[in-house]
């Protein structure tokens, strides 16, 4: 009977275990008065440790991100000295040094007022976390397409309406200033781009003149040995995050503000490049992730400006029947 139950035990014990690391969560126990510390095998593997592993209090929050440390040593603190519960989400390093988002839970067993054992849970959330900002991050591009959509509703100046939508660009990349712009071609197929919005940058009495001019009419880019004049000839986004060093720049005018990083786009109507955007300074630089992650902006961005073109060939083709009739 006896071996009967110890068996039954190990099964409950094995099944506990299966089911801990399937959810990603653990349990642990502290002795206050012998300062034992007792973790289930889910806590050693969230930790990427060895069960071999003598675990203390001390340690174990040396393990939190050095901007959780305190807040988890304070309600450890308190769960002690006044049996006080906690419930906290925080940032955590495995012993691997991978970083995830941790929920620990912790309760209080008290005698005559005084802590003898603190337990609770511990779970891996970084799954969660990350879908959570995912799903953040979605809505946050949705709104800024619908914006920008709307901008061309409501705005009957294209530049303006650009303008409004360059400031959504910004947002959503995380970047300090940039600029948004026609790709045209000239009379030998040489490719050149137009501005319909770019930040103010000005920086002396030529380059304010340039800005105003480009609120108004827009500015001409032809030079092509940059790294935005990479962006129209290859076709192909361009990242660049060290600049200054890049061989495709072509360096920067005089008392021209700091690029630091930088980030080139085409967008396309068809098999045709409608224009491209650039935007600079993003703290961290940028990456492929937020190239794909911005696609659904860059297609909205190439009907934008297909719309604007549409409007233009309109308004071409009214004056163009005034003067026949007039004629």
């Amino acid at each position: 009977e006896r071996k009967r139950a110890e068996q039954n035990l190990k099964k409950s014990e094995a099944l506990l275990n299966e089911m801990g690391r399937l959810a990603k969560v653990g349990g642990w126990e502290f002795n206050v008065e012998t300062r034992d510390m007792i973790w289930t095998e889910e806590v050693y593997r969230i930790h990427e440790l060895d069960t071999t592993y003598k675990p203390t209090v001390d340690k174990g929050i040396e393990f939190y991100a050095p901007a959780s440390r305190p807040i988890i040593a304070k309600v450890v603190q308190r769960a002690i000295e006044y049996g006080e519960p906690y419930d906290v989400e925080l940032e955590f390093i495995t012993a691997k040094g991978n970083h995830r988002w941790v929920h620990a839970k912790g309760n209080v067993y008290q005698e005559h007022g005084k802590t003898i054992t603190v337990f609770g849970t511990f779970q891996d959330i970084t799954e969660l976390k990350q879908a959570g900002r995912k799903l953040l991050e979605t809505n946050q591009l949705l709104s800024c397409i619908s914006k920008s959509q709307a901008q061309f509703i409501t705005e009957s100046d294209p530049m303006a309406a650009f303008g409004k939508v360059l400031d959504q660009l910004l947002v959503i990349t995380e970047s300090e200033y940039g600029f948004i712009a026609e790709t045209l071609y000239d009379d030998k197929g040489v490719p050149y781009i137009k501005d319909f919005a770019i930040s103010d940058i000005a920086w002396n009495r030529i380059t304010r003149e340039l800005s105003k001019k480009a609120s108004t009419t827009g500015l001409e880019f032809r030079n092509m040995n940059t790294l935005f004049g990479a962006v129209v000839t290859s076709g192909k986004p361009v990242i660049a995050n060290d600049p200054a060093n890049d061989p495709q720049s072509g360096g920067l005018p005089e008392g021209h503000p700091p690029i630091n990083t930088f980030l080139g786009i085409p967008f396309y109507k068809g098999e045709e490049q409608a224009g491209i955007f650039a935007v600079a300074n993003r703290p961290g630089g940028y990456d492929e992730k937020l190239v794909e992650y911005i696609r659904p902006f860059t297609e909205t961005l190439a009907n934008l400006v297909e719309f604007v073109r549409g409007t233009r060939q309109r308004k071409q083709a009214e004056i163009a029947l005034g003067h026949a009739s007039r004629a």
